[in-house]
């Protein structure tokens, strides 16, 4: 837009330098032209090497034309963008020769005229140089304050992951504690009740007095008990254990020297071939799962996990898990090449125990356990919810 402004500004120039010389067929066919060569400076047409040509065969027929040279300062606007001075300063020669077949007056408005246009391409290059600077600069400030808004809302979501995982495994620990020191304790005290009353059973004062306090400690002991069960159940979270899977994967795939995790393996087992970091997609879409339940679908998701780190060629493990009406979903595939399965599609007795372990968890809750290859190995575990 500044570019159309400024040819604007230079052909009222132009015009005024119009008035000084008699109109003509030459005078309008110069016009037309001029007018013509700036309109296709100014578009994005496929041939850029002929649009760059244009002002220069117009400054020709400014040689061979004298009244071409009346418009010389809007092809020499044009002309400023050439990289190479000679060719932007190549508006100088009709104008020259303006100054042996035109008016003295004409000819020095001229040479004002383009040198003004000359100031206002350098001006306007510079402006628009300017604009793009700037607009680089601010989608690269906004590029990197949404990364470092998505780096933030990840730490934050990190950092409430490791708080829960720490307040569920501060209740383990006192559950452990509870039942290990207070549990042992009360057991102990009960015994020796016991054993007391026997030694009393003659004795129907004390006898009752013992019975009172029996009564008591093994009331006791049923409430440290339940609270025990009660704690050790809220201390797991298969939601964020397998959040947990996921970070753990990570940094076991970004640290060489990580142990707690051997999913790093330079060589695929099942291939041979090199192989590079796995990354690992959660998709996690449910509601509360019971500890029982919950034990065993983090136990399949961590084992699956593992045998497609360690045993195939697979760049990404994707864990699905999904709440039903009846039944909980999990669902771990990953996206290596080489089929494992024989051709009845079950896999081979001399794998290892990893999948008949997996498979004997499901059963044991009454649920089914598949393993196919659609693109990838496939493992499917479904568990009922009436075994909650």
């Amino acid at each position: 837009m500044e570019r159309i402004i400024d040819k604007g500004i230079i052909l009222i120039g132009c015009m005024a330098v119009v008035l000084l010389v008699p109109l003509g067929v030459e005078l309008v066919l110069a016009f037309l032209c001029s007018l013509t060569v700036s309109a296709l400076c100014e578009t994005r047409l496929p041939f850029g090497l002929a649009r760059r040509l244009l002002p220069f065969v117009y400054l020709l027929a400014s040689l061979v034309i004298p009244l071409f040279a009346l418009f010389v300062p809007l092809v020499a606007y044009d002309c400023f963008g050439e990289r190479r001075l000679p060719l932007r300063l190549a508006w100088a020669v009709p104008l020259v020769a303006a100054f042996v077949r035109l008016p003295l007056a004409v000819s020095l408005l001229l040479a004002l005229f383009s040198t003004a246009a000359c100031l206002l391409a350098w001006r306007t290059s510079r402006t628009v140089a300017a604009s793009a600077e700037l607009r680089r600069l601010h989608d690269a400030l906004r590029e990197e304050t949404l990364r470092f808004e998505r780096e933030n809302r990840m730490l934050l979501e990190r950092q409430d992951l490791e708080v829960r995982l720490a307040r569920l495994g501060e209740r383990g620990r006192i559950a452990r504690e509870m039942h290990d020191n207070v549990g042992h304790m009360l057991t102990r005290s009960i015994l020796q009740v016991e054993a007391l009353q026997v030694v009393h059973t003659r004795d129907d004062e004390v006898r009752e007095g013992l019975a009172q306090l029996s009564s008591s400690i093994h009331q006791a002991f049923e409430t440290v008990r339940e609270s025990i069960h009660n704690l050790h159940d809220d201390s797991f979270d298969l939601h964020e254990q397998l959040r947990a899977l996921a970070e753990h994967f990570a940094q076991a795939q970004g640290d060489k020297d990580a142990a707690a995790l051997d999913f790093e393996a330079p060589y695929s087992r099942m291939t041979g071939r090199p192989r590079g970091p796995v990354e690992i997609e959660l998709m996690d879409k449910g509601g509360e799962v019971s500890p029982e339940i919950g034990h065993c679908l983090l136990a399949i998701a961590r084992e699956a996990v593992a045998n497609a780190a360690r045993h195939s060629d697979a760049r990404r493990v994707q864990v699905r898990l999904t709440e039903h009406a009846g039944f909980w979903q999990l669902v771990v595939h990953d996206d290596g090449s080489s089929n494992p399965l024989d051709q009845h599609g079950l896999m081979p007795t001399d794998t290892g125990m990893g999948v008949a372990a997996m498979e004997q968890r499901v059963r044991a809750f009454d649920g089914v356990f598949r393993v196919s290859y659609q693109g990838g190995l496939r493992i499917q575990a479904v568990l009922p919810k009436s075994q909650q």
